[in-house]
């Protein structure tokens, strides 16, 4: 059976109390009923042009399918989100202002733009960073891999690493620069200060696609991978599935494993760990268990949020700017589990405060519509930004491990 809910017309200020941390809800009833009929995967409309899961799906064919981590990989595209918002790209850091601030709060952009005012970080890496369009960081932290998609000069990157100290290695599948063959720096080396160890190794992959990594080796398996001598990370069943669901404005994506959905346990108090028991209980009482998950996808769709609080934002509201979807799609074991992992995160998300802040869940992401794929054991839930929050909320709560409503 398919399963789909919409939830915008349910009262959501009926939910828990925020004061200091979990606040267990009174048992009863689910808030809504769930009708069962047909899902509709999202389609792109006929304005899309350029198909976000396309471009991400372009980066994760130069990756190794056996990467691990909790988080498998984030993806942001600037260049298109800044299309949307109606502002050109970025030719240098004097065009950082309080409108680009706006556009791209939305996406997960870690260390991309930390040192986009220093002259020093271009003469030393070969590109601005202001000129990249697409970003994807991939594999375990410390021993991870950093592509990064823009408007570079290939000429300009090889000048800039043989003036940085780096020296080509060769290997089978073509050249690595490197610099030092692992994840230590030298703070008296701009690469060392710049790169703190990430950006010791580097490649010029097809499309001018520029790769970084600590170690020869792991810069070297993209190579391999280019080159069609290993699968890629595109070619994972868990990676195709959940991409195959996507929505095609899709413009930020970070993938985890199922394992990394639940609560710190290790950190709750003994009192919180017993409120979390309580919570669950009266899920299970109320529409049955979570089932496993085995993945997890985040993301967001090209728009802009305007918090209720905002006034004189850079970028003013109007009816071209369109509003944001975050998008969640979780991997289960059949189309029944995932209809069931649609009620249950359905159920949570009326009932449940924050885990890390204890405040409810719905002035976080405002629930639009829960539903089990037609043809894949995917759930598909569609959120909005609530109205007081910001854009960034999203990844917010993934990087501080708010995740247990999705969680078995």
């Amino acid at each position: 059976m398919t399963v789909r809910v919409h939830v915008r017309d349910i009262d959501r200020r009926r939910l828990l109390g925020t004061a200091g941390g979990l606040i267990v809800a009174g048992a009863g009833q689910p808030l809504f009923r769930l009708q069962a009929q047909e899902a509709t995967p999202a389609t792109p409309s006929s304005a899309d042009v350029e198909v976000g899961p396309d471009r991400l799906a372009s980066l994760l064919r130069l990756l190794p399918a056996d990467l691990s981590g909790d988080i498998l990989f984030t993806w942001a595209d600037l260049a298109t989100q800044l299309d949307a918002a109606g502002l050109p790209p970025l030719d240098s850091a004097d065009d950082l202002d309080g409108a680009f601030i706006q556009a791209t709060q939305s996406l997960p952009l870690g260390d991309v733009l930390r040192y986009a005012a220093l002259p020093e970080y271009e003469d030393t890496f070969g590109f601005a960073p202001v000129r990249v369009d697409q970003t994807l960081t991939a594999g375990d932290p410390g021993n991870g891999l950093i592509l990064l998609q823009g408007r570079f000069s290939e000429r300009a990157l090889r000048r800039a690493w043989e003036r940085s100290g780096y020296a080509p290695v060769e290997t089978d599948d073509g050249t690595v620069w490197s610099f030092a063959d692992g994840a230590e720096f030298d703070a008296s080396s701009p690469v060392g200060r710049l790169g703190v160890g990430a950006l010791n190794n580097a490649a010029i992959l097809p499309d001018a696609t520029v790769v970084f990594a600590p170690t020869v080796e792991l810069v070297a398996t993209t190579l391999t991978v280019a080159a069609g001598n290993a699968p890629s990370l595109a070619e994972r069943e868990d990676v195709a599935t959940l991409l195959d669901t996507v929505p095609a404005t899709l413009v930020s994506a970070i993938q985890l494993r199922g394992e990394a959905l639940t609560f710190e346990d290790d950190v709750m108090t003994p009192e919180a760990r017993q409120q979390i028991e309580e919570l669950r209980a009266e899920q299970e009482d109320a529409v049955g268990p979570m089932p496993p998950v085995d993945a997890a996808l985040f993301g967001i769709t090209a728009g802009l949020h305007y918090p209720d609080d905002s006034a004189d934002q850079p970028i003013p509201a109007t009816e071209e700017v369109l509003e944001p979807t975050v998008v969640v799609r979780l991997l289960t074991d059949s189309a029944e589990d995932a209809g069931q992992a649609a009620e249950v995160v359905a159920y949570r998300w009326a009932e449940w405060p924050s885990m890390a802040t204890g405040q409810p869940l719905a002035t976080l992401l405002d629930l639009e519509s829960a539903e089990a794929h037609e043809r894949e054991p995917v759930t598909i839930l569609n959120f909005v930004p609530a109205a007081e929050a910001t854009a960034g909320v999203w990844y917010q709560m993934i990087y501080r491990g708010d995740l247990a409503a999705f969680g078995p």
